[in-house]
């Protein structure tokens, strides 16, 4: 009887990972206008390198920006992606592309927001006057070097009191 029960709840939970497991019904937006308008951040980049993101499953790629719109931004970003079966975009390592991205626990794209190679776009981009340059990003390492030195100034001082708390107390006279 328990095995008839095991094999039977087993079966359910198989049965039910496929239902759950479709591919991607979304069709990638070709009016670049509504992606745009869609995305927080949209920019033309290369890609310098893909690298497999285990943590939340995908990929991570690192871009180098040529231009960005609708808020500027670093040299470098690194950009999430589901795998390509579960609607992400296959970039391609060295080629260009216009990157829409949306900001949610990091930058995210996927396949159904609109993203291109930049040969495929038929002459300039219609929002193209309206972009920044990429920005460098030096203010954000100062912050984190002024952060990390005072985590460790305040480690000496915890290490300091710990070590001479004997020589400063004084137990209480009879």
């Amino acid at each position: 009887m328990k095995k008839l029960l095991f094999a039977v709840l087993f079966s359910l939970c198989l049965l039910t990972g496929q239902a759950l497991a479709q591919p991607c019904s979304c069709e990638p937006d070709t009016d670049i206008t509504q992606s745009f308008a869609d995305a927080d951040l949209v920019f033309e980049g290369k890609v310098v390198f893909v690298n497999t993101n285990w943590m939340s499953g995908g990929l991570k790629y690192s871009f180098e920006v040529n231009r960005t719109w609708k808020r500027p931004a670093a040299k470098y970003l690194i950009v999430n992606a589901p795998w390509e079966k579960d609607c992400g975009y296959p970039f391609k390592a060295d080629s260009t592309y216009l990157v829409f991205v949306k900001k949610k626990f990091g930058l995210k794209t996927d396949g159904c927001m609109g993203n291109t190679l930049i040969s495929h776009i038929s002459g300039e981009v219609p929002f193209a006057q309206d972009a920044f340059p990429p920005q460098n990003s030096t203010a954000d390492t100062s912050f984190l070097a002024y952060t990390l030195g005072f985590a460790v100034l305040l480690s000496f001082l915890f290490i300091a009191m710990v070590v001479f708390r004997k020589k400063w107390y004084k137990p209480p006279q009879p």
